[in-house]
């Protein structure tokens, strides 16, 4: 929905796997809203974004040298942004 900001993390090189993860994020017209390859000193990515428009939107995640292998794992969270815990 418009407004509302979701976070997307990729994790491969933290859980010891082999891809290079990069991932984009789609509106309904296909139109890349945002492309990210590596996020801070590893491989791994986190996006966060705020949608613009209501609407349906599209989260694809390839590998960066395009390796198939039986180890080709990732682990991908989307969530809401929102706070998990809370201080008293």
């Amino acid at each position: 929905s418009k407004g509302q900001t979701i976070v997307a993390t990729v994790d491969a090189e933290t859980l010891d796997f082999p891809v290079d993860p990069v991932v984009q994020l789609l509106d309904e017209k296909g139109n890349s809203v945002v492309d990210v390859d590596d996020t801070g000193k590893n491989r791994d990515v986190v996006i966060s974004h705020t949608a613009k428009a209501d609407g349906t939107y599209r989260l694809t995640v390839t590998d960066r040298y395009r390796r198939g292998s039986p180890r080709g794992w990732y682990r991908l969270t989307v969530r809401p942004d929102e706070p998990d815990f809370e201080l008293t």
